[in-house]
């Protein structure tokens, strides 16, 4: 029968299997997922190394949150680069350090930038505020969408007209 390690066992078996870097992070260099995250068990369950991490060293995670690296190092465990958030911080943290795979970095995007600044171009120009009801304006959101082989909904979203698209104005 296999005991489980106690608490200061665990810290002291993530403290052996991590690297330090120049950052101050503590590297893990055991299993690591294709995601980039360090993997470990402890008592029976499996734990992101960060999140175990974090358990060991300064308590449990609330409910709902997740487990955030201030150091964007999916591999850190040092406990003092990790701090708890909503899903929604997460997210916040991904966009901000151009991590995200919106716009061209998507590899299922039709449009790319220099795209989005005609549409909206076109849009500001031509299309916005008009109330032209010619059956054959030069400029619709519909042409638009007929020009760049996508859906109104998408033009909508770069005009800023629905939803937001991430290319700046």
């Amino acid at each position: 029968m296999m005991v489980s390690k106690t608490r200061e066992q665990q810290k002291v078996f993530i403290q052996e299997n991590t690297t330090p870097n120049e950052n101050g992070c503590w590297e893990w260099n055991k299993h690591i997922k294709r995601d980039g995250y360090g993997e470990v068990k402890w008592k029976g369950k499996g734990y992101r190394t960060h999140r175990l991490s974090f358990i060991l060293w300064c308590g449990d995670i609330p409910e709902g949150y997740v487990v955030r690296h201030k150091c964007d190092n999916p591999r850190c465990c040092n406990p003092e680069h990790l701090e708890v958030g909503t899903p929604k911080d997460n997210m916040k943290d991904m966009v901000s350090r151009g991590r995200s795979m919106r716009g061209e970095r998507n590899p299922t995007s039709k449009l790319t930038e220099k795209d989005v600044r005609v549409i909206r171009d076109i849009y500001d120009n031509h299309i916005k505020g008009q109330r032209d009801t010619r059956p054959n304006k030069p400029y619709s959101i519909k042409m638009l969408s007929e020009m760049f082989n996508v859906s109104e909904q998408v033009i909508d979203r770069c005009c800023g007209t629905t939803g937001t698209y991430t290319t700046p104005r």
